[in-house]
């Protein structure tokens, strides 16, 4: 059969003579008018729909694929392919499966740029510390939704936040997460708008739920007690700078200096560096090294190559013979990405209008919203037990008389009348009754009402005690409180972070130089006259640090001068009370002391322990005393040999351990064991000090933690 002749359109006619209006014509318009109109729309688009976090700690292209995920039926069960999430996501997000699949990629666990991620993953989601490693396409990893969001969707389903049309008014999707902790402070939130940006550090989970408790309890509590630093999920040591952290708690505003992880592997004679900053990659820092050594500035470095595998990030340096490797790793900190600064700008929506604003507020209003949620989650519960409670009031009323109501159902004509007669018959309302004519005929007995009945009276109480929250803003913050210890224990690790004193090698400051160079003066005096002036003039010289110690506490030298100078200060202070104890007192040997105060060199920042220790050697060689200049080479060998080769097996790399410390612990193991008083000392003195040391006197609970971490991690190693 021949196929059907296809009949032409007729071609439609064109008007040659048509002109578009205005084509070619240059309109004056003001520019005010030009951006209020056209530009304006756009620059708040951009804020309050894309790229600024609300006080849930979204934006909404999470919200969004988070919330299809819990649709999805996600929280539980298996993995599904990425590729179908992407296309679930665009019934709420239409603006590409590329955009989705990319924000479904950072908010993994596999990518590693959250502290606690909400998506666990399967597959290569590629790394946030490299820039070159790519992630796999959509189609060939998995995702589900991690445990922790839980606490996301705990009460969505209790008309605890709003509901909102999509696009297209086909679907709901919520306006903001009822979160049972302040996700906001959690995980790192990185922004730019149209004239302005976000970027919020990421802190503990555990240390959030602890500080948010304690402002609850007392809104005056200090930040810093419970709140010590942000927790990086790359790792890295943080510069400890209490002025600049208390900056940001207060204002929201400030950086904070993070610097790489590194270990030195002697047998291979190379530096292997497993943790950067998280403004860094990988690519950036070879590249940066790579400049320097053409330049001419790093010549130590013999190779360099990126060793990052399954283990997680590895970049080795490997090292021409004789190179300090701790000397070397400080100037790269000035020189290179591997120490840089994280910009923080806690910029979020409140309410629909973006505030800059301090840990402290981000806190208090976050509890202000959380308050919100647990009082409409109590009052959609205390509506639904006040109208249970109406109808088993009804059926109570049949119960005075079963056979009344069978009867009036039996000889009711027609079934509309049933209702308005049960109404009549017990004084029940039109809602009663339509439940009472709804029980099936089997349940029409004693036992089943009584049974039923029973709940009246716990109904009651239960609507007694929430009419009695949402009188009471305490019994709330309760609640609230409640919560977030349970979501305070729920992570199982506790995320560890090392966080260096400003006290330590990490910083260089200008009270640190002016302490230090008052303490090499006074040592300089002291051990270059002999023992009897020493004991002499350390009685004169001793009262008035003490004294002037006390009045720069009485005038609360943490805001006059920073946190550095305070800790450095107490550490020097009992070094000098030791040292007038042991003298005055137990009669130690003057070696011991005078190695000490070689040692308190080490702490200055243009001496290392060596160049410190070589003046003392040529004084005592000229005067003499051959003894003392032995001593001294001993006492580096002793001490190098256990920053460099013992304390590296124990924590991983040779930071941490000052020769004073090395001294002290020795000291103490030999005055009670003898030599193997030395040998238990030594691993105790390296972790001591790693974990308690160099901070010392900033928050000792945690430090206890840390340290009961690190020992728990060796006995299993």
């Amino acid at each position: 059969m021949a196929a059907k002749r296809q009949k032409k359109e007729p071609k439609k006619s064109v008007n040659t003579s048509a002109v578009i209006e205005n084509a070619g014509v240059l309109i004056e318009q003001p520019i005010v008018s030009t951006l209020e109109e056209n530009y304006m729309p756009y620059a708040m688009s951009v804020i309050v729909s894309r790229a600024i976090p609300e006080i849930d700690g979204f934006k909404p292209s999470h919200r969004k694929l988070l919330y299809t995920m819990y649709k999805m039926g996600l929280l539980t069960g298996a993995r599904t392919k990425s590729a179908n999430v992407v296309g679930a996501t665009m019934k709420l997000n239409p603006h590409g499966d590329q955009a989705i699949y990319e924000t479904l990629v950072r908010l993994s666990r596999g990518c590693e740029a959250l502290l606690h991620p909400y998506v666990d993953s399967k597959g290569n989601f590629g790394k946030a510390y490299s820039r070159d490693m790519a992630y796999a396409a959509s189609r060939y990893t998995e995702v589900k939704l991690d445990p922790i969001a839980n606490e996301l969707f705990r009460d969505i389903d209790e008309d605890t936040v709003d509901m909102v049309d999509n696009y297209d008014n086909t679907m709901k999707e919520p306006t903001l997460f009822p979160v049972t902790f302040p996700s906001v402070l959690v995980n790192s939130n990185i922004g730019i708008a149209v004239g302005m940006a976000s970027s919020i550090c990421p802190f503990n989970l555990a240390e959030v739920c602890e500080t948010t408790i304690a402002v609850l309890k007392n809104p005056e509590h200090d930040l810093l007690e419970t709140l010590h630093a942000p927790d990086f999920p790359g790792g890295g040591y943080i510069v400890y700078d209490e002025q600049a952290l208390r900056r940001i708690y207060d204002t929201g505003r400030g950086g904070i200096r993070v610097r790489a992880r590194y270990t030195y592997d002697r047998a291979n004679n190379c530096i292997d560096v497993t943790e950067i900053p998280p403004t860094a990659t990988v690519e950036a820092i070879m590249d940066k090294v790579v400049d320097l050594v053409k330049a001419g500035k790093i010549r130590e470095i013999a190779d360099m190559r990126d060793e990052t595998d399954l283990n997680g990030l590895k970049l080795t340096f490997d090292l021409k013979r004789g190179v300090d490797p701790d000397r070397l790793m400080q100037r790269l900190f000035k020189l290179t990405p591997l120490e840089d600064s994280f910009s923080c700008n806690f910029n979020v929506l409140i309410g629909g209008m973006p505030r800059v604003c301090g840990v402290r507020t981000l806190i208090e209003e976050w509890a202000a919203f959380r308050s919100e949620c647990v009082r409409r989650r109590v009052f959609r519960q205390l509506n639904k037990k006040k109208e249970k409670l109406h109808l088993l009031e009804g059926l109570s009323r049949i119960l005075l008389d079963i056979d009344k109501a069978v009867r009036i159902v039996r000889e009711t004509q027609e079934e509309r009348e049933v209702v308005p007669n049960l109404m009549i018959g017990f004084g029940i309302d039109e809602v009663q009754a339509e439940y009472v004519a709804e029980i099936r005929l089997r349940q029409l007995n004693r036992e089943h009402i009584l049974k039923r009945t029973e709940e009246i009276g716990q109904l009651r109480d239960d609507i007694a005690e929430m009419e009695s929250i949402l009188e009471h803003r305490e019994k709330i913050r309760a609640i609230i409180i409640s919560e977030l210890e349970n979501v305070g224990g729920y992570i199982g690790d506790f995320v560890q972070k090392i966080a260096a004193s400003a006290g330590s090698r990490v910083v260089r400051t200008l009270p640190e130089v002016f302490v230090n160079t008052i303490i090499v003066f006074l040592s300089s005096y002291l051990f270059l006259a002999d023992h009897d002036k020493l004991v002499e003039t350390v009685r004169k010289v001793m009262p008035e640090p003490v004294i002037k110690y006390g009045r720069m506490m009485k005038n609360d030298i943490r805001t006059l001068i920073g946190g550095y100078f305070l800790a450095q200060f107490k550490i020097m202070f009992v070094v000098a009370v030791v040292l007038v104890i042991g003298m005055l007192f137990l009669r130690v040997p003057y070696g011991i002391f005078l190695g000490i105060a070689i040692a308190i060199l080490d702490f200055l920042p243009m001496f290392g322990t060596g160049t410190a220790l070589i003046p003392w050697a040529v004084v005592r060689l000229f005067t003499g005393e051959y003894g003392y200049a032995l001593s001294l080479v001993i006492l580096y060998v002793l001490t190098q040999g256990i920053r460099q080769v013992i304390q590296p097996k124990i924590v991983g790399d040779s930071m941490g351990l000052p020769p004073l410390a090395t001294l002290f612990f020795l000291y103490l193991g030999f005055k009670f064991r003898g030599i193997a008083g030395m040998i238990i000392a030594v691993p105790v003195g390296i972790l001591f000090i790693r974990f308690y040391g160099y901070g010392a006197f900033d928050g000792l609970i945690r430090n206890v933690k840390l340290l009961a971490e690190e020992i728990r991690k060796l006995m299993e190693g």
